[in-house]
Formats: structure tokens, C-alpha cells, sequence
């Protein structure tokens, strides 16, 4: 299972976002530039993931691959 990329010691309000996407360069593409602009990113390749990290984890956005397998 992923576990968020942590940017540094203030991304405490940082906001954080789950990428679902099945494709890892897809996933590593989006996932460098949303870290390059300051988000905390964590990245699930299916859904059974990404369901798991958000019962976990508080996320303020989702980003999903309508076509997951």
C-alpha cells in the first residue's frame, strides 16, 4: 500500500491529494508535478488501495483514473 510522500516538516497544512491510477508513469508524471507545486501526494494503483487510504487518511482531493481496471 503507498504512504504519502512527505515534502518536508510544514507541509502540515499543506493540502493533500490521492492519485488512483493504474499506470505508474501516468501516476509518477502527476504525482512530480503536484509535489513540485508544494502538495503532499500519495499515489494508490487500484481501488481496493485507494479505498484502504481513505478510511486512513483525510485527503482534499482525489484524482482517478475513470478506466481502472
Amino acid at each position: 500500500m503507498a504512504r504519502p510522500t512527505r515534502l518536508d516538516n510544514k507541509d502540515q497544512g499543506a493540502q493533500r491529494i490521492l492519485i488512483v491510477e493504474d499506470d505508474a508513469r501516468i501516476a509518477d508524471f502527476v504525482r512530480r508535478g503536484l509535489q513540485a507545486e508544494g502538495y503532499v501526494v500519495t499515489v494508490a494503483a487500484n481501488g481496493r488501495d485507494a479505498i484502504a487510504l481513505g478510511v486512513e487518511s483525510e485527503f482534499q482531493v482525489l484524482i482517478l483514473d475513470l478506466g481502472l481496471p
